[in-house]
């Protein structure tokens, strides 16, 4: 269940007009799916997905979940979306980029 949420959530936000209206915090929840992935061990079963959310980051030197955390591992948690748009964006611009 866990595996399929995440690939369906990359699909849904490689169409932008999925995410205009989105949270912070609902992306949030998705990145915190793909931790328990990661937790559990199945990463190799999301590697298709890892690979096309990763080639949609931009500004993947900032780290804005699990800031504490010394790790390379989890590039979910760097970066946000290049196809942002919307409501979505003003809550990345507050809350990820920390413009006003």
């Amino acid at each position: 269940m866990l595996i399929a949420r995440w690939t369906d959530f990359v699909a849904r936000l490689e169409d932008q007009e999925s995410s205009r209206n989105w949270l912070i915090d609902d992306y949030w929840i998705f990145l915190e799916i793909r931790e328990l992935i990661h937790e559990i061990g199945h990463d190799a079963d999301v590697i298709q997905a890892d690979e096309i959310f990763r080639s949609m980051l931009v500004r993947t030197d900032i780290k804005h979940r699990h800031k504490d955390r010394k790790s390379e591992y989890d590039f979910w948690n760097y970066g946000y979306p290049k196809n942002a748009s919307g409501f979505f964006f003003q809550q990345i611009r507050l809350h990820v980029l920390q413009e006003s």
